[in-house]
């Protein structure tokens, strides 16, 4: 495997992730446009040679096609995590959530290479907690 590429890298979750797959000796690239990730949660990612960190946004499909490059696994934990401000804002979460995942997968199926994508969904799925 050449590398692994997280979209939301430098979230809570996604630079837990990177680091995991940084201790397990991968390459990993860290893709995020740091609305909401702070690159401070990849202060140990960012010491280690086998990363890469690019400042970038999923809406953007040139700069996700670059970072991506030959990836071929993918772990998708971008989104804008606040879910309450949609009924202010739905073309924000639109945009950040459906749209960013649209421009993701079209990039993957445009370059015609075998690709393994995981994809995080949130608790937001399951309703609210009785």
């Amino acid at each position: 495997m050449r590398s692994i590429f997280v979209t939301g890298a430098a979230g809570f979750i996604g630079s837990h992730l990177t680091d995991r797959l940084l201790s397990s000796g991968l390459e990993v690239v860290g893709f995020d446009n740091l609305s909401t990730g702070d690159l401070a949660n990849l202060t140990h990612a960012m010491q280690n040679p086998h990363f890469h960190f690019v400042r970038g946004d999923l809406l953007d499909t040139e700069a996700t096609a670059k970072a991506l490059g030959g990836s071929e696994l993918i772990f998708h934990l971008a989104a804008d995590p606040e879910v309450q401000t949609g009924a202010q804002n739905p073309d924000g979460q639109f945009k950040q959530n459906l749209q960013a995942t649209y421009n993701l997968l079209e990039v993957v199926r445009r370059r015609f290479a075998p690709t393994r994508l995981v994809f995080a969904s949130t608790s937001t799925i399951y309703g609210e907690a009785t």
